[in-house]
């Protein structure tokens, strides 16, 4: 069941609006929050690519090898940089 749309907004809003009451700066809020939002990227194309390169999952619809080693090279550049954003914070 989904929350109503108030609640979502002041969920999302929350730790923007704690960060801005302790005294960081709006850019600085906004740079931070995008990092840490930016780490759920990996989490995503981690499953998303195993299971687009299983046939058992996808049948005829499988990913050729190329796609694979495509998606799993955008996949470790992605996972690289995250980690490298994370270290400059």
């Amino acid at each position: 069941m989904a929350a109503p749309p108030c609640r979502r907004r002041l969920l999302t809003s929350l730790p923007a609006v704690v960060l801005l009451a302790a005294g960081v700066g709006a850019t600085t809020a906004l740079v931070s929050r995008q990092v840490v939002l930016a780490v759920g990227v990996p989490l995503a194309l981690v499953p998303l690519v195993a299971l687009t390169a299983d046939q058992a999952v996808t049948g005829g619809a499988v990913n050729g090898r190329a796609v694979t080693v495509l998606t799993v090279s955008v996949t470790v550049a992605v996972t690289t940089l995250d980690v490298l954003l994370l270290a400059m914070l």
